[in-house]
């Protein structure tokens, strides 16, 4: 009989159940009237984007995968790597570009052109590391989630650096809200840089050191598509946890957040 740790069931209805009460919240951002009416379209954008990604976390919550192991917690082809992948793919592209187009609309307003281009090569890196994650999917080789890591981190750096360069024009309420931002995009990238690249980059070396052999990327097609091994082991999901919970938690509040969150006033308002 397959080894059911109850602390991986525990967890898993943690996220389901937080996923719940994510997609309550985002229908009541849907029901609740758009502030800034002279901000229609970006709104709308803003809620269009969201919903993406809030859904996109949900159903990756309720169908737990870890990509590269083909680990899975539903004996059903909807449990497949390359279902979630392509889910999740879709889901941060919307994040991001929630992110850009934020810092788009403060730039816009602070007349910043420098962080207006800024804002604009977000997405791109991401569509970058996507490709890079979908090339460790089917591959099984990490070395493709320690670039796609790496660049997620760098587009945080990037979306810090335009957001710090707003300062100046910002009155003294915007400030608060920016130190806000400072502090939730510093602890990104500090996580990135210090929990998430180094244990691909350590897997990676572990596979190095035991000659792993990977699969070229049509086999990994087929792979990902139709093999998932189902396990409630502890040890098969331990070093999931972390990331995965404030992925599917705080990142999707944030997501909605954004939604709502304030206009850049300039110092001058």
């Amino acid at each position: 009989m397959e080894e059911i740790s109850n602390g991986v069931i525990i967890w898993w209805f943690s996220l389901s159940t937080i996923s719940i009460l994510n997609i309550i919240i985002w229908i009541f951002a849907l029901k609740k009237k758009l502030p800034f009416p002279k901000n229609y379209d970006f709104r709308i954008w803003q809620l269009i984007f969201s919903s993406g990604f809030v859904f996109g976390c949900a159903s990756r919550s309720f169908i737990l995968r870890a990509d590269v192991q083909r680990f899975c917690m539903i004996d059903s082809w909807v449990a497949s790597v390359f279902v979630g992948r392509t889910i999740a793919t879709v889901a941060e592209l919307c994040f991001m570009a929630q992110a850009s187009l934020y810092l788009y609309e403060f730039a816009k307003e602070s007349n910043s052109s420098f962080a207006m281009k800024l804002s604009k090569i977000i997405v791109p890196i991401i569509a970058i590391a996507e490709t890079f994650s979908w090339y460790a999917v089917l591959t099984t080789n990490y070395i493709g989630n320690v670039f796609e890591e790496s660049l997620w981190g760098i587009s945080g750096a990037i979306l810090l650096i335009g957001f710090i360069t707003l300062w100046p024009a910002a009155n003294s309420k915007m400030h608060r809200f920016l130190l806000f931002i400072y502090f939730f995009i510093g602890s990104f990238i500090t996580f990135m840089s210090t929990v998430d690249v180094p244990m691909y980059i350590f897997r990676w070396t572990s596979d190095q050191l035991n000659q792993q052999k990977y699969l070229t990327l049509s086999e990994g097609l087929w792979d990902a598509s139709h093999r998932w091994v189902v396990t409630y082991k502890w040890e098969d999901w331990n070093t999931e946890i972390p990331w995965m919970s404030l992925y599917f938690s705080v990142i999707v509040w944030l997501s909605i957040y954004l939604i709502f969150a304030p206009k850049f006033k300039n110092k001058n308002t």
